[in-house]
């Protein structure tokens, strides 16, 4: 059944009135105001009060459809009491769930996914680990496996875009730096301002890196407009237009005159040069890239691991079993603290965007599958330990907690909902009932934070299992807003930060 769409038609309609250079620095200004009060403290203290009001994903769908509605030429300025009107309007626009009419007995999962990937990521920005992350993964890692996978991330993204790794995050944290406009607010800049800066003694952001990097992350009103124009983008069913991609996620700076420039939410720089350089390197090579990354991605979690806990506690993936028919694996690591064992399946799993807007049956049911695949690897590695098979001596006799780690996250895995999926995909399989849980990277960078703090990772799964990651955590919170990196995240973060004013 098609949804009544009158709200978004009503919302597009008056986003068309307001002049769209001024607009979309004004919603670029209210989004960094409800997290600083030093810019506006009444709007701050509004944000505390009524959070859902100033969403991330709130600003830049309503700057999405300024743009492709909007013009220079409309004669009012979007302001405060208008911004919260729009706001209103929005939160009109219904999920197709309404229109349902099993509604009240049937799996909510496709909408849970939906709401939480929209409200969540916003509220766990951290740049430094963005950036150590991905550094970490695309130039480390990857380098060290470069023979081994025949393929050289930091070489072909080079071929690619021109620029290497570095000189491409360095650039996105010097316009995610600048402060300009008229309030002074981060990811505003102008041409002038790089070239200020360059004569300054920041090498990167010489005239042809800059302008190399710009192609890539940036776009003019009418190259967005293409871009959101495209089928491969736009949802066929307009009920699900809250959920359509927003091309803010490939191109988040915003040329609005030329040589000036906006970013509605510079947040989404940092998420375009770090874990965005999947995207870039997937859309040039396809599977022959992706392919090659569960190696990479293995190194890469290996490398936080290894951070933390000592070679007597950390293992390997390894053979096992009998001379004439040794196994590999299957688990990819196994850390051993006291006497559990916390067997971990890295995956190169990713959140589609058919996944993360429509959240389809197929598709949450392949999602699930591919779980469920991974945890069933490691209930079978962990019968043959049971087995007292050669090779797994070191974990003879402990108990087991499984952990599979994903390249991208999905805000839902864990909850009932999802679990429900999953459980029944391993039901079918044979799995009995698993303390297993699911945690993309930087998740699990977080509760290493606590493990280095004197915390054990099988106790936190523990806890997150029984109850959840909110009350789970609660009693870390203090230390997680102390530090929630691991310092060799930093080191490297910083390494590369360091580097932006060195001359060539």
């Amino acid at each position: 059944m098609m949804m009544d769409n009158t709200a978004f038609e009503e919302l597009k309609r008056r986003l068309g009135d307001y002049k769209l250079d001024d607009a979309l620095l004004f919603l670029n200004f209210v989004l960094q105001a409800s997290r600083d009060p030093s810019l506006d403290a009444a709007i701050f203290r509004f944000a505390q009060r009524y959070p859902a009001a100033i969403t991330h994903f709130k600003v830049e769908f309503l700057a999405k459809w300024l743009i492709i509605q909007g013009s220079n030429l409309s004669p009012y300025q979007l302001d405060w009491p208008n911004y919260l009107t729009l706001s209103q309007m929005y939160n009109c626009i219904e999920d197709p769930i309404v229109n349902d009419p099993t509604f009240r007995t049937r799996n909510p999962i496709d909408v849970i996914v939906r709401m939480m990937h929209q409200q969540l990521p916003g509220q766990q920005q951290i740049p430094l680990q963005f950036f150590g992350s991905a550094l970490m993964l695309f130039v480390d890692a990857s380098t060290r496996m470069a023979d081994q996978i025949g393929y050289h991330v930091p070489a072909r993204f080079k071929e690619i875009t021109g620029l290497t790794v570095e000189e491409f995050m360095q650039l996105g944290f010097v316009v995610f730096s600048a402060r300009g406009g008229p309030a002074k607010t981060r990811g505003t800049f102008t041409a002038e301002y790089l070239r200020k800066a360059f004569d300054q003694g920041v090498s990167v952001a010489e005239d042809v890196k800059v302008t190399r990097f710009l192609e890539r992350v940036s776009a003019d009103y009418q190259q967005f407009r293409l871009l959101a124009s495209s089928d491969e983008y736009r949802v066929q069913d307009p009920g699900y237009i809250l959920y359509e991609f927003n091309p803010l996620q490939k191109r988040p700076i915003i040329e609005v005159q030329p040589g000036r420039y906006v970013a509605p939410n510079p947040d989404l720089i940092i998420d375009r040069v770090t874990l965005g350089i999947y995207y870039d390197l997937f859309d040039a090579d396809g599977l022959a890239f992706a392919d090659k990354m569960g190696v990479v991605f293995e190194e890469y979690i290996g490398e936080l691991l290894a951070a933390v806990y000592a070679q007597n506690k950390l293992f390997r993936e390894r053979e096992y079993g009998p001379k004439h028919s040794r196994k590999q694996g299957p688990a990819d690591w196994t850390i051993v603290e006291g006497d559990v064992a916390t067997l971990v399946e890295c995956k190169t799993i990713r959140p589609n965007l058919e996944l993360v807007s429509l959240a389809s049956k197929d598709d949450l049911e392949e999602y699930s599958r591919r779980v469920a695949g991974a945890v069933h690897q490691l209930y079978r590695h962990s019968q043959a330990i049971r087995r007292r098979e050669r090779g797994l001596e070191d974990f003879y006799g402990l108990d087991f907690r499984y952990l599979v780690l994903t390249l991208g996250r999905v805000q839902a895995i864990n909850t009932f909902f999802f679990r429900r999926l999953i459980d029944d995909q391993l039901t079918d399989m044979g799995v009995p009932a698993l303390p297993y849980y699911v945690l993309s990277a930087q998740e699990l960078e977080h509760l290493l934070s606590l493990v280095v703090k004197g915390a054990k990772l099988s106790d936190l799964l523990a806890r997150l299992a029984d109850e959840g990651a909110i009350k789970a955590l609660e009693p870390y919170q203090e230390e997680l807003q102390k530090d929630a990196l691991l310092s060799v995240t930093k080191q490297r973060a910083n390494r590369m930060m360091e580097a932006i004013t060195q001359e060539d």
